[in-house]
């Protein structure tokens, strides 16, 4: 589709540079380098995942019948990084961002920007074409780390009034702090459901923790064999 306001290349980055970082090159095994760098990502965020885990539950052996405020705090703080902190200093390290060049596209971004006081002329695009098809963008950070970024996907497939609708969605998420709101109401939900975990957990320990060989949620009571009901 043509493009309405001239050539596109002036609504994307320079089209070598974009081009620069779809990886297309295939090793010897027939193993794509996408394939390689989806692995790794997905490698990265279980890792991170299982420290986050490691932790709540190190939390939750050390805080007794507390333990639900430990692990539902826990989650709160965790929550907050992946919405405040992760996209401005954990996405950077699995894609390539950079500047986003002058041109209509960035015109319009602060333009956007501007107008709904989001406090920040740092606008960037990022190559996600080498880990999926999909459009998107964000605004994300806080206490002077603000910044705009607008995937490859987004600025190669799509005309200037779409991305301008993309980032008016994302604009929105920002001046209306969900960021904030999001994790409050997911800690909500969280905290009601351990507190249900633990009294839940503490009355089938109650009636059937003995024959279990189970004291509490930490230890069992003994190491013996559990006896068996005749």
């Amino acid at each position: 589709m043509a493009a309405p306001y001239g050539s596109r290349a002036a609504l994307r980055p320079n089209a070598s540079a974009s081009s620069s970082h779809v990886l297309t090159t295939r090793f010897c095994s027939g193993v794509s380098a996408k394939k390689i760098i989806e692995n790794t990502a997905i490698a990265t965020g279980n890792a991170a995942g299982s420290v986050v885990l490691s932790l709540i539950y190190a939390a939750v052996r050390r805080s007794g019948s507390r333990w639900w405020l430990w692990a539902t705090g826990l989650s709160f703080v965790f929550l907050l990084i992946a919405q405040l902190i992760a996209p401005v200093y954990f996405l950077p390290l699995l894609n390539d961002y950079k500047p986003l060049p002058e041109g209509p596209i960035r015109e319009a971004v602060l333009s956007l920007a501007r107008a709904n006081g989001v406090p920040t002329s740092h606008v960037e695009w990022f190559d996600a074409s080498k880990q999926t098809t999909r459009v998107s963008a964000n605004v994300a950070g806080l206490l002077g780390t603000t910044r705009i970024a607008l995937n490859d996907n987004l600025l190669n497939k799509t005309s200037l009034p779409e991305i301008k609708a993309v980032l008016g969605h994302e604009t929105g998420h920002f001046v209306l702090n969900h960021a904030w709101k999001l994790p409050i109401l997911f800690t909500l939900v969280i905290a009601v459901a351990m507190l249900l975990l633990g009294v839940g957990m503490d009355g089938a320990l109650a009636r059937w923790g003995g024959g279990l060989g189970l004291s509490d949620r930490m230890a069992p009571t003994s190491t013996s064999t559990p006896s068996t009901m005749s």
